[in-house]
């Protein structure tokens, strides 16, 4: 549907895990999906809005296909009163998943994702991730709580944490333009908190780096979030160009990790400002110092 100006509206879908029904259509807040399955089995586009009801929670993952358009990003994001919509991941991969897509919004979700203990399994809160796609842009996660992720001891290149950019594959050279990540809070996750990751890092810098060439995430800002116990990072900036971490503050890292760790710190990266920030509560590799 266009507007008058031209630009894409979309259509809103609405989820209650509580009071919804799959067979509904989804496209008023009477008629509410009620599950992440069915929420995630629909391709949206250009301007569609996804939203959970407050105060309900749902266990499983939200996958969602399909993506958005310059101007028109698909929106997840809650509705009603109080407090912010939980999903419980309950051990899968993601808790939130978007894969080799863009332009999309995350806003106002509390994530959890608590399996059984594990050394194997990667676990993270959100993961957007990107196998051989070439450049994808406008990501925005805002207001999203994540919390209590026990993911293994993973770091590069598909790590466990809270917040993740993840770009794999070797075949397309790939890259996230304009990924943000602003006013949101992570805490108790193994292993890291907030980070992009790549397995496009090789250049005269770094001639040991992964993949062929250096692919660089571009206008990425990570800003007024806070990391708190963290099993190994904090905030790491990995393979970028340009990056801003400002008004962010890391209590805690390092909590859980076996290898060196860092509160806020960049990999591989060029022209990365980082302003107006706190790291306190770090914790040393015991089995580094043991030797």
């Amino acid at each position: 549907m266009a507007s008058a100006h031209g630009a894409t509206s979309g259509t809103t879908y609405f989820v209650d895990c509580q009071g919804g029904d799959d067979n509904a259509s989804g496209a008023a807040r009477g008629d509410a999906w009620k599950s992440l399955a069915k929420a995630s089995g629909h391709a949206y586009g250009p301007g569609d809005r996804l939203l959970l009801k407050r105060g309900t929670s749902c266990t499983g993952v939200l996958a969602p296909k399909g993506a958005g358009a310059a101007g028109a990003p698909v929106k997840i994001d809650a509705y009603g009163t109080g407090a912010k919509p939980h999903i419980d991941g309950a051990g899968a991969r993601a808790a939130v998943l978007l894969v080799n897509t863009e332009q999309w919004e995350i806003r106002n979700l509390d994530i959890s994702n608590s399996g059984a203990p594990t050394t194997t399994e990667r676990r993270a809160g959100v993961l957007v991730q990107l196998t051989d796609y070439g450049v994808a842009r406008h990501f925005v996660v805002s207001g999203v709580d994540v919390h209590d992720v026990n993911g293994a001891d993973f770091k590069d290149p598909d790590p466990s944490g809270g917040i993740l950019f993840a770009v794999r594959g070797s075949a397309v050279p790939t890259r996230f333009d304009s990924p943000r990540v602003e006013d949101s809070a992570v805490r108790h996750v193994d292993r890291t908190g907030i980070a992009t990751s790549s397995t496009w890092g090789r250049r005269a810098e770094h001639p040991n780096g992964p993949g062929a060439s250096w692919q660089p995430q571009t206008g990425l800002i990570v800003r007024r979030n806070t990391v708190q116990d963290a099993g190994g990072d904090g905030i790491v900036v990995q393979a970028a160009k340009g990056a801003l971490v400002e008004h962010s503050r890391v209590d805690g890292f390092n909590m859980r990790s076996a290898g060196y760790n860092a509160g806020i710190w960049a990999w591989n990266s060029d022209e990365v400002l980082y302003q107006y920030d706190e790291v306190t509560g770090g914790h040393g590799t015991l089995a580094a110092l043991a030797r």
